[in-house]
């Protein structure tokens, strides 16, 4: 009688190369790190918005339509932070829901990789979300903060280490090792290098286009309300009169107040020449009264003429 012959098992897919696993990284960058940027700029520009609409009186000459713009910037960024802060939050479930069933990401899985464990199967959401995906970074982390008092890079130097356990014969990263995975081809055979170039241009192609439009909707949201509120007249003065407090004169000296008067003596050379008060130039005279008060004028005209010999020009 013969013996039935045990069936072969299906041959482990080929090991992922180090390129296609670095191009599916940067997929998954180009695809989250533009919802990032979106979100992130709007929830600055709604709190600016919001901060400086609570610094402006409505009642205030000139604050009105500043108030008004400075509303309808926050409630847009803030609806704009709103959608992002969600489509950040769905894609981020999405993604966990990829590693956990498929082991793959979206990157992963448009380049036909996955992560499984070292006898090829699946490998959940224990090793491919919690102890790859979660643990190892923060323990990673915390490494990092406690080597950061003596090496300010250490942060870096550990990503590096992480990588450069990849370049091994088996292409494991410091993490593979850390959750007991590997990565691999869905298939036997290798996806067609020009589909995966086409789907990576497409993919990086439209994740641009929507930050540039979002970019540049937000910025041309911020240049309108500011040349708006640059285009208001200016703010109205108070009719009310203000108060000017009288600055005390300091008292003069007894010899300044009772010096005689100087007299212009003219040189041997040139004939003495009487000097009016229409040739001197402008300038400032300081006299005394009688009742000891200084008084400052802007010509000896204006200084009475019985006070004239007392009155100093201002040098």
């Amino acid at each position: 009688m013969s013996q039935p012959v045990p069936a072969l098992a299906a041959p482990m897919p080929a090991l992922a190369p180090r390129t296609v696993r670095g191009l599916a990284v940067l997929v998954d960058a180009v695809v989250a790190l533009p919802l990032l940027a979106v979100a992130w700029t709007a929830t600055f520009g709604g709190l600016f918005g919001i901060l400086g609409s609570l610094s402006m009186h409505p009642h205030r000459a000139g604050d009105w339509a500043r108030l008004w713009s400075a509303r309808l910037i926050g409630a847009g960024s803030t609806a704009v932070a709103l959608v992002a802060w969600g489509a950040v939050f769905a894609l981020s479930l999405y993604q966990f829901y990829l590693l956990g069933m498929r082991g793959q990401t979206l990157g992963k899985r448009l380049f036909g990789i996955r992560i499984v464990d070292m006898s090829g199967r699946p490998a959940g959401f224990v090793r491919a979300l919690f102890l790859r995906t979660c643990l190892f970074p923060t323990v990673l982390g915390f490494v990092a903060g406690l080597l950061s008092a003596v090496v300010p890079i250490a942060s870096v130097l550990l990503a590096l280490v992480d990588l450069g356990f990849g370049l091994g014969s088996d292409r494991r990263c410091l993490h593979d090792h850390f959750a007991g995975t590997q990565v691999r081809w869905v298939r036997v055979s290798s996806i067609h290098t020009g589909r995966i170039a086409f789907a990576f241009a497409l993919v990086a192609s439209a994740a641009a286009g929507v930050y540039g439009y979002l970019y540049r909707a937000t910025l041309l949201t911020l240049v309108d309300g500011a040349a708006a509120v640059s285009q208001l007249p200016p703010r109205q003065a108070s009719a009310r009169p203000t108060a000017v407090q009288p600055v005390a004169a300091r008292p003069a000296t007894v010899e300044a107040a009772h010096a005689p008067a100087r007299t212009a003596t003219a040189e041997p050379s040139e004939p003495a020449r009487s000097v009016s008060t229409e040739d001197a130039p402008a300038q400032f005279y300081r006299y005394e009264d009688a009742e000891g008060v200084i008084h400052l004028v802007k010509s000896l005209d204006d200084v009475p003429e019985a006070l004239r010999a007392r009155a100093r020009p201002i040098e």
